[in-house]
């Protein structure tokens, strides 16, 4: 059998650390091939005898990659959201997906506490009155006693639940199936009763994945229904919201700001509006970003080798026709 690991950049940034996790890797598939393919390699070329493929980036996963490997059976991505590598020829595949669903969830979490506190103190504008020596304070506001509804209580959404909790939040969440009443928030409906709950929405923060079925989720009937107070933080995906509607409502004042980690089309157009909204916080799809991060991707594949190879069942297994 044949193991192929897509090199990313960081083996050549931090060659110490590659060759360690290269060295383990071989460790635990002791009599199997281990075949490290370095970035800006041909990976089609190197697919061939391929049963276990693992891009450290998702653009790795690509049709002719699979069409390239008939023995594949098992892709493991390093990263939580993986629509875009659920192309045809990969669903028709009997190929078992694995996500790296969890790994992010922390550094993701405190990215969008950052965020909702740096709204809600006003901090954008005191960096700005800073830069001009302006000595002239804000009104700041609270996170104590809001109400941060969020969008997909999986194991990110999870996350922010927790510490939106700390701070003394309450938290209303929707899931795929409610079921019981959950420890982290205080009330959790369906993902099709999400409409119940924007009125009483301080801060809505999207966690729910990118699917046919949550595009555009957040519109304008739904930016409607939210205070003039109220503010959007997404850490998901861009094609959660309408971004045309987002910033029509942003401009009249329908809700009071954003936090954007993501957008609709990536990266931002050097012309949108949002770069330039005094009430919008915008950072380039890094809120996952921490040097821990890969550590804890490299461990989850390393364990569900040890798994794959054990004939057990493998940890963070997608869906592919429900696409998460």
């Amino acid at each position: 059998m044949e193991i192929v690991i897509g090199a990313a950049s960081w083996y050549v940034e931090d060659p110490d650390a590659a060759r360690a996790f290269e060295a383990e890797a071989r460790e635990v598939a002791a009599g199997h091939t281990v075949t490290i393919v370095p970035p800006g390699a041909d990976l089609p070329a190197a697919a061939g005898e391929a049963e276990v493929f693992f891009p450290l980036s998702s653009a790795m996963v690509t049709p002719a990659f699979v069409e390239a490997a008939p023995r594949l059976r098992w892709i493991q991505m390093a990263s939580a959201g993986v629509e875009r590598a659920l192309f045809p020829a990969l669903r028709e595949r009997d190929i078992t997906v694995t996500n790296a669903a969890g790994v992010y969830g922390i550094p993701i979490a405190e990215h969008a506490l950052g965020m909702m506190l740096a709204l809600a103190r006003g901090l954008p504008e005191l960096t700005r009155r800073q830069e001009r020596h302006e000595w002239k304070g804000v009104d700041g506001d609270e996170l104590f006693e809001r109400t941060a509804v969020i969008v997909g209580l999986g194991g990110i959404g999870r996350e922010i639940a927790r510490r939106c909790r700390c701070f003394g939040m309450r938290v209303l969440a929707t899931r795929r199936h409610a079921g019981n009443p959950d420890p982290d928030a205080d009330r959790v409906v369906p993902a099709e009763e999400l409409a119940s709950l924007l009125a009483d929405a301080d801060w809505l923060i999207l966690c729910a994945p990118a699917t046919p079925d949550t595009r555009h989720m957040i519109g304008a009937a739904e930016l409607a229904a939210m205070k003039p107070t109220a503010r959007l933080v997404n850490i998901a995906r861009g094609s959660l919201v309408d971004e045309t509607a987002l910033v029509a409502a942003l401009r009249d004042g329908r809700i009071a700001g954003a936090g954007l980690d993501v957008f609709e089309k990536e990266p931002l157009p050097a012309d949108s509006p949002l770069w330039d909204m005094p009430n919008v916080l915008v950072s380039p799809h890094t809120s996952g970003s921490s040097p821990r991060s890969l550590h804890r991707v490299l461990r989850l594949f390393l364990k569900n080798l040890r798994r794959y190879l054990a004939g057990e069942p493998l940890e963070n297994v997608v869906d592919k026709d429900a696409g998460y």
